[in-house]
């Protein structure tokens, strides 16, 4: 199994961990995503950003999305 890092923010992935977020799915399905070249993973965190974003719950500046950032930082 290769490395995988957080693909907004750089943190390590492993495979135990997304496994167990994603239980209802084949482990040979999740073998494929995690192996797969053309696929980016978020970390759990990210990933919630990312979808409170998506569903309008939440937003951020046009700025700091310009950014590459999904974090708001006080």
């Amino acid at each position: 199994m290769k490395e995988r890092y957080c693909f907004e923010c750089g943190k390590e992935l492993n495979w135990s961990g997304f496994k167990f977020q994603n239980a209802n799915l084949s482990e040979d399905y999740l073998k494929k995503l995690w192996d797969h070249n053309s696929v980016e993973l978020y970390c759990c965190e990210c990933f919630k950003d990312e979808m409170l974003l998506k569903k309008g719950i939440v937003s951020f500046p046009d700025d700091f999305i310009k950014k590459g950032k999904t974090k708001i930082v006080e």
